[in-house]
């Protein structure tokens, strides 16, 4: 009886495998089942993945993107050339940062206390303040000013600080809040606040400043959830609590300079906010209705269209807008609608967790997915 090599079946099966789970996490070309609001699924243009970063000991904990770099919190803060894949520089000292990025800088918040810029392009390091008790939990870049919020450790009161170019204070407020984001639109500085020394009331606001000086501008109530966008037309759109004792939730579009209220829709519960090519997306879930993504016209809130989601997971993820798509996570998968329509262009099911909001450069989409410790890179399609 003729003898067969261990080798020489199992070599075949781990080819064929290995090629079976590419092309399974890179494209979904046939229809999901009916009724997952993936019925006549079609996938137009070509989504080829162009490269996996694989150097993470530690899971990538958030990216942001400027040209065609993407900057990932790997083991510490790296740089990512999107097109071939490759490492522009590294920091290797700076674990669980939040991290920013604008006019040409990039700022790291460490969980250990010290807030550091450095060059998006080289990775010199400009300046770096440390001294804090506990690491900032929100991080904005604009024009040659950093601003973060830090907070004392008792985690009932945190400090905003604005820092100049060479890293000196610029100004700085003490709230008797948590600072849960903070970012500009024009020259407005804008600070959501959630709880307060009386956590019973759950009362939060959105309050502004002089993006420059700290000078106090207006404020908004959110009462206790304020999921904020901004637009460069000058408006902050805010996604939150109605104050109504059923929890519902409302849009708000203000004036970013006065803070008047240019419209309100209560339509539905909304999320997470997004303004990208003028026009307003944000995900809404509720018991009343399944999870769905709505397009809005920001100058008048009126809806252009919806979009049904997978699950309720993809209505709490803001979106990301590339390439005539709008991409969005959900239970183990990214997504893509058609900017235009609505209608659900592509799916790719990785299975695994997305834990960090994939990012887009000038033709790829970077997300990572599972343990979080390897960065990919898609080519971004071109829709007909």
């Amino acid at each position: 009886m003729k003898k067969t090599s261990v080798i020489a079946v199992a070599l075949p099966l781990l080819i064929a495998g290995t090629l079976l789970l590419y092309f399974a996490f890179t494209h979904e070309t046939a229809p999901a089942p009916a009724g997952d609001g993936y019925t006549d699924l079609k996938l137009t243009g070509d989504f080829d993945r162009k490269w996996a970063y694989k150097e993470s000991r530690e899971p990538v904990s958030e990216m942001v993107a400027s040209g065609n770099t993407v900057f990932a919190t790997l083991d510490g803060v790296t740089a990512i050339d999107a097109e071939s894949g490759e490492q522009l520089w590294s920091s290797p000292k700076h674990p669980n940062s939040r991290i920013a990025v604008g006019d040409g800088l990039l700022a790291v918040a460490e969980a250990d206390g010290n807030l550091s810029a450095f060059d998006a392009a080289t990775g010199e390091l400009k300046w770096q303040a440390s001294g804090f008790n506990i690491g900032p939990r929100a991080v904005a870049v604009s024009g040659d000013l950093v601003f973060a919020s830090l907070s004392d450790g008792r985690n009932s009161s945190s400090s905003l600080i604005a820092y100049d170019n060479l890293g000196k204070e610029a100004w700085y407020k003490l709230y008797g809040a948590r600072i849960k984001e903070i970012g500009v639109v024009g020259n407005t500085l804008f600070v959501v606040t959630e709880g307060g020394s009386d956590f019973s009331q759950r009362k939060s606001y959105l309050e502004t400043y002089d993006r420059v000086t700290g000078a106090e501008k207006w404020s908004f109530p959110t009462f206790g959830m304020g999921i904020v966008a901004t637009s460069g037309s000058g408006r902050i759109f805010v996604a939150s609590e109605s104050g109504l004792s059923n929890g519902s939730m409302i849009l708000t579009a203000l004036d970013a300079e006065t803070g008047a209220t240019i419209w309100q829709n209560s339509d539905h519960d909304f999320t997470n906010p997004l303004m990208a090519n003028d026009r307003l997306f944000v995900g809404s879930v509720d018991n009343r209705s399944p999870a769905i993504l709505l397009a809005l016209d920001p100058k008048s809130g009126k809806e252009l269209w919806t979009c049904g989601l997978p699950d309720a997971e993809a209505a709490q993820a803001p979106a990301t807008v590339a390439s005539g798509l709008v991409f969005f996570t959900g239970q183990g998968t990214i997504n893509a609608a058609d900017f235009e329509t609505g209608q659900l262009r592509w799916r790719a099911r990785l299975g695994g967790s997305v834990r960090v909001l994939p990012v887009v450069t000038d033709d790829s989409l970077c997300f990572t997915y599972g343990d979080s410790r390897t960065v990919y890179a898609l080519m971004l399609p071109k829709v007909e």
